[in-house]
């Protein structure tokens, strides 16, 4: 298939193109409480080439591109005729003229503890463990369903520059919910990721859960509308510190809609007031290599509060004047100061279940509704739902302090919870 479509653009003058070869096996399993209702195996071939169509007009010189899957039943001249009208689509689109990424050339293969078992092996583990804290004594909570997808991917990319490298990577994912009938019959959906053999992960998420589940069915909604320290722990800090990522990210900084700049002190505070941490967060590489060819490895993103490096393909990054890095999703972050316990010994707010937690990463904004939260008055504290969270990470990066407790999931490895100061909620009453 790599040869007919190396032939293809030969033959039809198209010197610049770029081709992820993709082979993704996967074992899946899907139950009804703890039966298993169906398995599944799955083995899919696909490639994805990207053609490029240097052209001139009114005296500027531009780039333009378009993507196209094929898959391995296509014959030669359907093959063809898809890329012959993707070269033509790309002649409208007028991006300002950059250069593809260096050449590379490599083989990394995985590292990960999936990599030990078959899929199938991979899957059952981690059902056994998923399953392992449903044992009839959480006080009438337990685990309505779950699906669990374990996948391996072997990636090819090659381009016109030369670049051919592979890689394979492994993951383990999947969703479950929960329920409890009394007093209230109410149900909770949960998701996970990992990249490795982490039992003991989705155990305590789903032990967490199911005690989740039994203390909604007795929330009341009986919250007022105020401002109150907020706690964010596990799933819901990790998606809001992807905000760092977010906002050094070429695709963000170079068309203006974020204002950071490498040096810049985003801690700095106008009024003097910084009782928080300093923030400190880096780009992981979940792969070797981007799907442009770009060898990624990790980089400081942001370090006590100074932005230290922007991250992004090949076209924005040379807008901007800097090497092709690949986009990073995943992060760490070294803070961690404060013990969770020592959080909770002042009053506040503690979601741990919203309907959809939102991050906009323009405007800093983040919150949703909540469906399960404990609220400490300073004396008691309350099992609450219904209300909303909003807030705003810029207008609170000063003052966040972050637990010595640590939370890691696929894409994120870092503090497992944070305090933030002076959140408006609004209130269920």
């Amino acid at each position: 298939m790599v040869s007919t479509i190396k032939k293809i653009l030969a033959k039809n003058n198209i010197s610049e193109w770029s081709l992820v070869y993709s082979d993704i096996s996967a074992s899946e399993l899907f139950f009804i409480k703890k039966n298993l209702d169906m398995r599944r195996a799955k083995d899919v071939e696909k490639y994805r080439l990207t053609v490029y169509n240097s052209f001139s007009k009114d005296g500027c010189d531009y780039k333009g591109s378009s993507s196209i899957e094929i898959v391995p039943f296509q014959s030669e001249s359907e093959i063809e005729s898809l890329i012959k009208k993707a070269y033509f689509a790309a002649s409208f689109v007028r991006n300002k003229t950059y250069d593809l990424p260096k050449k590379e050339v490599g083989c990394k293969p995985s590292q990960s503890g999936l990599a030990k078992l078959s899929l199938e092996d991979c899957a059952l583990a981690f059902a056994e463990a998923l399953y392992s804290p449903d044992d009839g004594k959480n006080g009438g909570a337990f685990v309505n369903s779950s699906e669990i997808f374990v996948k391996r991917a072997n990636i090819k990319i090659m381009n016109s520059n030369g670049t051919e490298v592979s890689y394979c990577d492994y993951s383990a994912e999947g969703e479950f919910v929960v329920q409890c009938k009394e007093p209230e019959d109410v149900e909770m959906h949960f998701t996970f990721e990992y990249n490795s053999l982490n039992t003991d992960a989705i155990a305590k998420l789903v032990k967490s859960a199911l005690s989740s589940i039994s203390d909604r069915a007795v929330a009341k909604k009986e919250l007022k509308t105020g401002t109150y320290d907020v706690i964010l722990s596990d799933r819901y800090l990790a998606k809001l510190m992807g905000f760092f990522a977010a906002r050094t990210s070429a695709s963000l900084v170079y068309p203006g809609y974020s204002n950071w700049k490498i040096g810049d002190d985003i801690q700095k505070s106008k009024d003097g007031k910084e009782d928080g941490e300093k923030i400190n967060v880096c780009g992981v590489a979940k792969s070797p290599y981007s799907f442009e060819g770009i060898a990624m490895r990790d980089i400081e993103l942001v370090k006590n509060g100074v932005v230290r490096s922007y991250h992004g393909g090949a076209r924005l990054c040379s807008y901007l004047g800097i090497e092709p890095t690949g986009d990073y999703e995943a992060i760490s972050s070294s803070n961690g100061k404060t013990a969770f316990d020592d959080m909770k010994k002042k009053p506040y707010l503690y979601p741990i279940a919203f309907s959809d937690f939102q991050v906009d990463e323009n405007s800093g904004f983040f919150g949703g509704e909540m469906r399960l939260a404990y609220y400490f008055d300073g004396k008691d504290i309350k099992i609450v739902t219904g209300g909303s969270v909003n807030g705003n990470m810029i207008e609170c990066i000063n003052s966040i302090a972050f637990s010595k407790e640590r939370y890691e999931e696929s894409g994120y490895c870092g503090p497992f919870a944070a305090r933030f100061k002076d959140i408006k909620v609004a209130g269920s009453v």
